[in-house]
């Protein structure tokens, strides 16, 4: 199935993006959600279409319905509907995916006030209180507990002295 474009060859061309639009998403591409190859096949469902577009933009993210719909070629409208129809809002997906993105810088070791920043929000106050609501945890305790499993994993997995 080949992917849904939001543009046409008038407005973007190829040089745009170095992608061909022939395979999902391009981490290189300057702007995926304008040049439409954040395009998924029809196929995939579409809060999983909305997750990958609003996790695979480059800060500052734009998490408006209006710019995620257009890089689905649909309307906002049509979204809204997709996405009651499988049971799910808009504003959830956004939380997950907004979720997904704070996790993995917490992981990468950036701070908590770059964090806050590559998802928009204000200061990093308002940015603890919501990964606090999303994860049930604060974003130090987040890391801590991950760095605790990574080592208890590292233990488990060393080889006994002398062994081959």
């Amino acid at each position: 199935m080949s992917p849904v474009h939001d543009h046409d060859s008038s407005q973007y061309d190829d040089e745009a993006c170095p992608k061909s639009h022939q395979t999902g998403l391009d981490a290189d591409c300057a702007d995926p959600t304008r040049c439409g190859c954040a395009a998924t096949p029809q196929d995939e469902r579409y809060a999983a279409r909305v997750h990958q577009i609003l996790v695979w933009q480059r800060p500052p993210r734009d998490m408006a319905m209006q710019t995620v719909a257009r890089a689905l070629g649909v309307s906002v409208r049509s979204l809204r509907r997709y996405l009651t129809a499988e049971g799910t809002s808009y504003a959830a997906v956004v939380r997950e995916a907004q979720a997904a993105i704070a996790k993995t810088c917490l992981l990468e070791r950036r701070t908590i006030a770059a964090t806050a920043y590559e998802l928009g929000f204000a200061d990093s106050s308002t940015f603890h209180r919501a990964f606090k609501r999303w994860i049930g945890v604060t974003p130090s305790a987040f890391r801590k507990e991950h760095a605790r499993m990574s080592s208890e994993s590292r233990v488990a997995h060393v080889p006994p002295e002398g062994g081959a």
